[in-house]
């Protein structure tokens, strides 16, 4: 695949936008459009027979305009990862279409995206496993939310599974997500978060904990950044039990990160219905225990 990396013009856009329905005044936005660039940020581990997948669908999205850049972080696979890159994805490589990254230990899914964020040259990163991929058809529709909602810290996009393509989560208006409504409730189903670069860069992912983002989200909000949850359908989510990159390894195996997770959540107690409350406390006494039990048992 030979592709250029440039920025999408104004009169581009607008044309794009146009041919696909979603008419867009360019002029009525006070940012050149290049500070709408994006960046896709991708960690994996051993997802060797998936990746290409995700990656070629990301390509599309650069070769339309939409996005200028893929980070791959690969986090110290073992199943030839970078050779598979560097054999399929050269001239990508050599042009900075994909840029790679490898850790030579395994730090997790967490670390792996703050590295990404760090290397990314996008204003806008949005986050795509190695085992997902963009509907690339909705593209183009992404990039007219992302400008809306420039002055927005996060535009959180909705996700379907591969398998049967139905949405994950409640069908639900678009609308701004709160400190309260996301800390009690959650965000309706999966999402993919499309997050400014200095955003994350300022809330980084827990990377000791090797998952936790949410608490990035609740941090962005306490600090009264904006988090838009958009109607738009824009990742296939593969469901592949234990193979996912930040899959569960059990509840023992976690118990210690669990228990940081929800003190950590007790900063933000102001937000906290008190059956969240309830529910945080009771879970630090429960992993605590665990954690307990793991020491006494090893």
């Amino acid at each position: 695949m030979n592709m250029h990396l440039r920025c999408i013009s104004s009169k581009e856009l607008h044309v794009n936008l146009s041919r696909n329905g979603h008419q867009l005044n360019i002029r009525s936005y006070p940012m050149p459009v290049s500070d709408y660039t994006l960046s896709i940020v991708t960690p994996t581990y051993n997802r060797k027979h998936l990746l290409g997948r995700s990656l070629d669908a990301s390509l599309q999205l650069i070769q339309q305009g939409i996005a200028c850049e893929i980070v791959v972080v690969d986090d110290a696979s073992t199943d030839q990862t970078s050779e598979f890159l560097t054999s399929n994805y050269a001239d990508e490589i050599a042009q900075r279409l994909i840029v790679v990254e490898r850790f030579e230990k395994n730090q997790g899914v967490t670390a792996a995206k703050n590295r990404g964020a760090e290397l990314a040259r996008g204003v806008w990163v949005a986050f795509m496993d190695s085992d997902d991929n963009f509907i690339v058809e909705h593209g183009m529709v992404m990039l007219t939310e992302l400008v809306e909602h420039h002055d927005d810290a996060a535009v959180f996009f909705r996700c379907r599974d591969n398998q049967h393509k139905i949405q994950i989560g409640p069908d639900l208006p678009a609308g701004y997500i709160g400190l309260k409504q996301i800390i009690n409730q959650g965000t309706p189903g999966e999402c993919l978060p499309v997050i400014k670069r200095q955003v994350i860069l300022s809330y980084p992912y827990p990377a000791e904990l090797r998952g936790s983002e949410s608490l990035s989200y609740f941090g962005m909000l306490n600090a009264e950044h904006r988090i838009f949850i958009s109607a738009l359908i824009v990742r296939e989510y593969e469901y592949a039990g234990d193979d996912r990159l930040s899959a569960k390894k059990g509840l023992r195996a976690r118990a210690a990160k669990l228990v940081v997770h929800n003190v950590r959540t007790l900063r933000f107690i102001s937000a906290l219905s008190a059956k969240t409350l309830f529910g945080v406390l009771l879970r630090i006494a429960y992993y605590s225990w665990l954690t307990c039990l793991n020491k006494i048992t090893r």
